[in-house]
């Protein structure tokens, strides 16, 4: 049995990337936890106009919840109370070099994030980490998780909706470019078997302040398509979590 640290930018995006992986871990014996990142929020777009941002904190807090009982005791949620991008005075940044000094692996809120991170290190961990497409939070949570892993094994996940907006094989490349950073060489899996929307928008419909019943829908068709939840293994994460070649 290992215990999984899920490090979920925000409060859905651990759900939205493996909710049905985090399920197939589980019946195999496995348990987690979510670390979620950025949890000081205004994001809600299907809540009411002009709520304060500690009530629509508190509300997304309790999605999380409510996710997370989905698994029963296999599973645990914990919000690390970083304030989300848009509500940040740094958001506003341009220019590639300006972004990777903000918020890449040599950055002070990298640190700080990382500096959380690692109170949740603990004997045959497994750090799953999002792959960063898209959106500078989830730039951040990548490198402040491959902080924290230090040497114990990872596991990249592809994390959604963004990574719908690049091909399986553009995704393939960015996680290549990742393996000589890294030192380690990692494996495409496909954990929860065949893909199930119904379970998938179960699981998303815990998230009801973020999407739309039609949104749900037209995202978990995508992730159908593509062939389910594809996450990246070291060698070692694949021998923990008992993965086959």
């Amino acid at each position: 049995m290992a215990t999984i640290n899920v490090v979920s930018p925000h409060r859905d995006d651990a759900a939205l990337s493996i909710c049905l992986t985090l399920s197939r871990l589980v019946a195999a014996g496995n348990k987690f936890r979510v670390l979620s990142c950025f949890t000081r929020t205004a994001w809600a777009p299907q809540l009411a106009d002009g709520m304060a941002i500690d009530d629509v904190s508190a509300f997304r807090s309790r999605e999380d919840d409510a996710f997370i009982s989905l698994y029963g005791s296999s599973g645990e949620v914990k919000g690390l109370g970083f304030t989300d991008g848009p509500l940040r005075t740094d958001w506003t940044i341009k220019g590639r070099e300006a972004v990777q000094k903000t918020y890449g692996p040599e950055s002070e809120l990298v640190r700080k994030v990382a500096d959380a991170l690692c109170t949740h290190q603990s004997g045959d961990t497994v750090w799953a980490v999002p792959l960063a497409v898209g959106h500078r939070d989830h730039l951040v949570s990548f490198w402040a998780g491959v902080v924290a892993a230090s040497h114990n094994p990872i596991l990249i996940y592809e994390d959604m909706p963004y990574a719908l907006q690049l091909s399986a094989n553009d995704l393939a490349e960015q996680v290549g470019g990742l393996e000589g950073r890294l030192d380690r060489s990692f494996t495409p899996t496909c954990v929860e078997g065949e893909f199930s929307i119904r379970r998938w928008i179960e699981y998303l419909s815990c998230y009801a302040s973020q999407f739309s019943a039609d949104e749900l829908s037209g995202i978990a068709k995508e992730i159908s398509t593509r062939g389910g939840e594809r996450t990246w293994m070291d060698q070692e994460a694949m021998r923990i979590l008992s993965i086959a070649r």
